[in-house]
């Protein structure tokens, strides 16, 4: 292994709570909408490109309209999330300092551009990263993002940590493997059919045609 890629929402810290606030505090005081934007529905739709949350969001807008609300409202999370750094899952500067140590570190998310600067500024771990991309700089699916990344930093034997089954899939797509974090609140209902599943205390090996994904709960994985 020559590296590790990390998604951000889910896996290096949880935005949902003020990432709402901002949108619904947003929608309501600015565009006078009736609305409301609750960290439980966004963890429904969190890992999904903007303009797909936005389609979701705000069905009754023309699409225009749709990607100016949800672009605003990002300009309102990422004030936000300046002032206040979301909750850092726990040990996470340890694990990275460690992981930093040995391996190369690096970010993919399906964000808005901005996103990740504004997670690496916020909880002063930029030092530990070497590079990042998101769907906001490529406009392309996380799949090819994770490869445009790749080849960008020449990277051959990666392995991805992300929590949702649009990172497995995603993955599954690039050919690489994935590391699922399972926060108990975001893991119900994976979906994972054709897989079977072997359980060893905290950790769950879904196991298909000999390749060996780890879904960890509660903490990182410090034994790359």
């Amino acid at each position: 292994m020559d590296s590790i890629i990390f998604d951000v929402d889910g896996t290096l810290w949880d935005s949902t709570e003020i990432v709402a606030e901002s949108w619904d505090e947003y929608l309501h005081n600015k565009e006078h909408m009736n609305i409301t934007i609750t960290a439980e529905r966004l963890m429904g739709l969190f890992g999904q490109p903007l303009p797909a949350i936005a389609a979701q969001l705000l069905p009754d807008k023309t699409e225009a309209e749709q990607l100016r609300i949800i672009d605003a409202c990002c300009q309102a999370e990422h004030e936000a999330l300046l002032k206040t750094c979301a909750p850092l899952y726990e040990d996470l500067e340890k694990t990275l300092k460690t992981l930093s140590e040995k391996y190369p570190l690096y970010i993919v998310s399906n964000c808005q551009a901005g996103y990740i600067e504004v997670f690496l500024k916020s909880s002063g771990l930029g030092k530990y990263f070497r590079g990042h991309l998101c769907f906001g700089d490529t406009g392309l699916e996380k799949h090819d993002t994770i490869l445009k990344l790749m080849n960008t930093y020449h990277l051959k034997d990666t392995v991805y940590v992300g929590d949702t089954m649009g990172d497995f899939l995603s993955c599954r797509k690039a050919g690489i493997p994935l590391c699922c974090l399972l926060w108990f609140r975001r893991c119900a209902g994976t979906g994972l059919q054709d897989q079977q599943a072997c359980r060893f205390d905290k950790a769950v090996w879904f196991k298909k045609r000999g390749n060996c994904d780890l879904i960890l709960n509660h903490s990182f994985p410090v034994f790359f």
